[in-house]
């Protein structure tokens, strides 16, 4: 899948080309087609993150430690009926223990 990305403030049309995780953040490498460039970039806002069923298991708090994350827990609501229905665990990425 191609993602685009539009800087407003140019009018410039980038095509994302990589992106990975270091130590400061998610650096990104951008193409532009207009002139045949290159634009790299680091996001040191985003922080990543994923989720598990709670209460995190054994094997899932060591593998949340290894990783250096923090976690809280968070509930899924149903948009439809406003009910809330699951309980998990957000796990969000501490840059300086990755890369």
């Amino acid at each position: 899948m191609t993602l685009l990305v539009l800087e407003l403030y140019l009018l410039e049309v980038y095509y994302l080309i990589n992106s990975e995780m270091t130590k400061r953040g998610i650096k990104s490498l951008l193409y532009n087609p207009s002139n045949g460039r290159m634009k790299e970039i680091l996001d040191t806002r985003y922080k990543p993150f994923f989720f598990i069923p709670h209460p995190l298991s054994r094997d899932d708090e060591k593998t949340v430690l290894e990783l250096g994350a923090t976690t809280r827990m968070v509930e899924k609501q149903n948009l439809f009926t406003s009910k809330r229905q699951v309980r998990l665990a957000k796990n969000t990425y501490v840059f300086n223990k990755i890369g």
